[in-house]
């Protein structure tokens, strides 16, 4: 494997996974998302390395998690920006509730989003990577070497 095009594939389709699976109103199609991102790297490897005649299911597997990697990284920075909004709207609303409110108020794990964001990250981290890497097989399989008999 070509180093230039591997980085530069699996960068490229790894912030599209990321910014897509982030984004607040698109994000509920996530694995579809990361399955496609994993078959972009893929794609774009193929085109950035001329020189293969094709790419094999296992660096497929390896395009795909590394994008799925780097797609783990946006999108928790993404979402830590849209985030901080909602866990103050969320917040405010279980404070206000008289059976929740002492409750939340009390809870320490609660203080900040900064809790959520590592632990959306450290998700993010495992299943990320883990769909990127089945959409690497897809695209592996897809674009596999021709054979010619």
């Amino acid at each position: 494997m070509k180093g230039s095009a591997l980085i530069f594939s699996t960068l490229i389709a790894g912030v599209v996974m990321g910014l897509l699976s982030g984004a607040p109103l698109i994000s509920c199609l996530c694995i579809f998302w990361l399955l496609g991102g994993g078959i972009l790297a893929v794609w774009l490897y193929k085109m950035f390395d001329k020189e293969a005649p094709g790419v094999t299911l296992g660096q497929g597997v390896l395009l795909g998690f590394i994008a799925g990697i780097i797609a783990a990284v946006v999108g928790a920075l993404i979402e830590s920006i849209g985030g901080a909004a909602s866990y103050a709207i969320v917040m405010d609303y279980f404070k206000n509730d008289p059976t929740l409110g002492p409750m939340v108020a009390e809870n320490p794990l609660l203080a900040t989003p900064g809790i959520f964001n590592i632990a959306n990250l450290v998700c993010n981290l495992i299943l990320y990577p883990i769909f990127g890497l089945f959409g690497g097989l897809i695209g592996g399989a897809i674009f596999k070497p021709k054979v010619i008999l």
